[in-house]
Formats: structure tokens, sequence, C-alpha cells
């Protein structure tokens, strides 16, 4: 079988990412030959990886890294059983290599293998007992065991190790999350709000402290705090246990067996912009999925500042017939950033056209108009894509800003309010700012000074100095209007 010079170059690139051999710390063991791995049912490409990884293995079948990374390949392509013997052989050569017992129980856990799984989670504590993933994911095996086994020991088991995880590791968010949304199912919502809380207020960046708040929100029955933070974590990505580290390379390894388009779509989920644009441009010379790789180019190169191949990539595609709401979108949010307003209002109408629930097309009509001091115009668009999206907060201050500047100051504060109302940080410290800017305007100096003052204690508790001390001077330009206009 030929094996691609680019496919060789990812095998090789995985194991110069820390694979390694056995080194100092490795046993010296002597094992069996490799088992043998039936990879017939694997897609072609994935074939071809995992062969390649079996052939450098005959040559080494004593190198901890290696083994361990057939284990990797074997576990992104989804062959758990396979790849846990894999890791099995790598912690046999190199004992203190804590990733091959951490990634061989991840994979067991998989497959419901609960005594083998926890073994190897408890081997990887001996070595590192602050591992806040490996402790969260030995609790929650021993949950599930509990339940299928409707043991009360092994739930006894598994609250004595997430205690002892949230009580060892106060800083690990993920374990504060599992125990508070344990103890909201206890009936302890108090408490359970409490520690997701605390969770958001460390500076956790994942959707579930705000999952499990909405949760027990709802439970609770306060349906407009559980709806603001249903919002607030449909803006977050899924973290999980807070290993990306170690279980990204994983991820990484499962786009080799994706198209160009697909592999284009993970780079740009991982930031990199520069490697995603070469498998979009790719994807278009094979024909993979090509009016979305054209979308996505549109994007990427206005991002990176390369207009001219943006405007090559829309010729093209229109050239083609290859026409999408986000094609239009995507080249009229170019044209705004340059200036070319009649131009770019003209895509944002193809692109409603074509798909009319596209909320960022009536945000960047009501811009464009209000750019060009059509405040009237600006309110219009702005408040159809508040109809379409009611809780999208840039969609709030976009109507909000319109209003204002179309001098509707009342119907102005409540959409900074509502903005408000779905952010936080400094998305929402700034939507109280403009809202105590817009009473200003309408000389309401004790709302302005009350939505300050609100402003001013939210920037204190994230520890915004900057916007604390901004937030002051504004408060003393309302204390003086308010002294001027006093008779």
């Amino acid at each position: 079988m030929r094996i691609s010079a680019r496919l060789c170059l990812v095998v090789f690139a995985a194991i110069a990412l820390g694979c390694g051999r056995g080194g100092p710390g490795g046993s010296g063991v002597k094992l069996p030959p490799p088992p043998e791995v039936d990879v017939s049912s694997l897609s072609p490409q994935s074939r071809e990886l995992v062969t390649e990884a079996l052939r450098r293995l005959e040559q080494n079948p004593d190198d901890g890294g290696m083994n361990g990374h057939v284990g990797m390949l074997l576990h992104a392509f989804n062959r758990l059983e396979d790849a846990a013997k894999f890791y099995g052989r790598a912690r046999q050569i190199a004992p203190n290599s804590g990733r091959w017992s951490y990634y061989q129980g991840v994979a067991l856990a998989e497959r419901q293998q609960v005594d083998s799984a926890a073994e190897a989670f408890n081997a990887n504590l001996e070595s590192w007992e602050d591992h806040g993933p490996t402790r969260l994911r030995l609790a929650l095996l021993y949950f599930e065991a509990a339940d299928l086994a409707k043991s009360e020991a092994l739930r006894t088991r598994a609250h004595q190790t997430l205690d002892k995880l949230v009580e060892e590791l106060p800083d690990y968010a993920p374990g504060l999350i599992e125990k508070a949304r344990r103890l909201a199912a206890a009936g302890d919502g108090k408490a359970a709000a409490d520690l997701a809380q605390k969770a958001i207020d460390q500076g956790y960046e994942g959707r579930e402290a705000h999952e499990a708040l909405a949760e027990i929100y709802a439970d609770s029955g306060n349906e407009e705090e559980a709806g603001r933070y249903e919002v607030l974590a449909s803006k977050r990505p899924a973290l999980g246990f807070g290993d990306e580290k170690w279980m990204g390379r994983i991820t990484a390894l499962a786009t080799t067996n994706l198209g160009f388009a697909e592999r284009g779509k993970a780079m740009v989920k991982a930031m990199m912009l520069g490697p995603a644009t070469g498998e979009f441009e790719r994807a278009v010379e094979s024909g993979d999925k090509e009016l979305d790789s054209r979308v996505n180019l549109i994007a990427l190169y206005g991002m990176q500042g390369q207009i001219d191949k943006a405007e090559r990539h829309y010729a093209a595609a229109l050239r083609k017939g290859l026409e999408s709401g986000r094609l239009h979108l995507n080249m009229a949010t170019i044209r705004l950033a340059q200036g070319r307003q009649p131009e770019a209002r003209q895509a944002y109408q193809k692109a409603i056209a074509i798909d009319p629930f596209l909320v960022k097309a009536y945000q960047g009509m009501s811009r464009s108009n209000l750019i060009e001091k059509n405040y009237s115009e600006a309110v219009r668009w702005a408040r159809q894509a508040v109809q379409r999206a009611p809780k999208d907060v840039k969609a709030l201050v976009e109507l909000a800003r319109a209003l204002r500047y179309n001098g509707q100051h009342d119907e102005a504060v409540k959409y900074f309010s509502e903005a408000a109302l779905y952010s936080e940080g400094k998305d929402q410290i700034q939507a109280m700012r403009s809202m105590a800017s817009t009473q200003l305007e309408a000389k309401d100096y004790a709302g302005a000074t009350k939505t300050l003052s609100k402003a001013k204690e939210t920037a204190e508790k994230a520890g915004d100095n900057v916007q604390a001390l901004l937030i002051e001077s504004q408060m003393g330009e309302v204390t003086e209007a308010s002294g001027a206009a006093t008779p």
C-alpha cells in the first residue's frame, strides 16, 4: 500500500508532539509482539495512518511513545478496545508517564469496563494526585457503575471521590459544577447555585456552569434568571473536563479522517486561521463543499485583511451560480468595514432575500444606515433583527443605539437594559454605561446614577479597575449635569 507523504508527516508530527520513548523513567520490560489490529473497517485515510503507525511500531515494539501513539490513533477513530491494549503496553514500558494511564482509563470508561477503568485512573493519580480531570472521571465512573448495579456502596464511593475533589482542588471548576448538579438533584438549590456561581467567578470559560445555573433557577421557578443563564450558556464553548491539553491531541488526530472542508472548520474552531485557509483553498480546488468553502474563505481573508482574495472568491462563486445567504453576508460585512455602504447594503439585502432569518444581515443594514445618519431606517432594520432574535445581545444593542440616535430615549433605555440582562463581564458593563449615557441625554439624572452605581458594582466584583474608574468619571458627569440643571 502506498503511503502519502502528507499522511506520514501527520503521523511523525503527532509523535513529535510529545509521545516520546519510554526514556530514563521507563521500565525496560520486553513485551510480546504488539497485538494484531483489524483495520478493514476503517476508512481508507484512517487505514493508511494506522497501518503506517503499526509498521513503525514493528521496528520498535518496546517504544512506549510509539505504542501510546497507536493507541491515540485507534482512540481517535473510535476503536476503543484496541486503543486500550496499546495504552496498556505504553504504561508497562513507561509507567511514569501518566498520560497513558489517563487515556486508557478514558477508553475503558467509554467501553463501560468499570474495574479496569478505575484501575487505570487510580494508577494515574499515584503520579498526578492533583489532576482534576482524572479525579472527576473516576467519580463519574463510580456514579455510572452505581446506577447500573444499583449499588449504594458504589454511590457512597462516588460521592466521597467527588467531595474530596472539591475539597482538595477548590479551583477546579468542572468539579464544582458536577458537585452543584448533584446538590441540585438532592434538592439543595441554594448550595448548588453558590458552587456554580463560584465556578463562574473563578473565570471558567465553558458553558457548563451557566447551564447548571439555568437548570437550578428553572427548578426553583425563577424563569427570568433561568432564561438569562440559558442565553449566556449558548455563547460559550463546552469544555467538559478541562483536559483539552491531552484529549485535544486525540481530537486533532481524528481530523485527519476528514475532508478538506471539515478539517478547515475544525481548524477555525481551534483559531488556526492560516492552516484553515489552506484547507479551504484545497477544498475549493478539489470541489469539496465548494460553496461552503468559499463562504469561509471570504470570512477568513476578510479577517486577515486580504480583501482582494475575498472579492475573488465572491466573484467566482457568483459566476458559477453558487449562492447562499452567508456568502453575501460575509462579503457585505467586509464592504461595511471598508466604508463601501451602498455595496454593503446591496449584499446584505441579497443575503436577506435568500435567508430571511439571517439576523446579522439585518444588523448590518441597521449599522450601515446608522453610519450614513439614516436613523429611522437604522431603527427599522434593527427592529427586524430583534424580532427574529429577541435575546441576541448584539441585536438588542444595535436597536438601542439606533433608537438613541433617533431621539427615542425611553425605548433605547429599555433595549440597553435587556442587553445588560443577557450579557456579562465587559459586555454587560458597556450596555449599562450606554444606558446611563442615554438616560443622561434624556435628563433622567436619578436613573443614570442608579444604572452607573450598578455598573460600578459589577466592575468591582469582576476586578475590572479600569472600568470602575471610567464609571466614576461618568458618574461625575451626571452629578455635574444634574447640578447645572438645578435652579
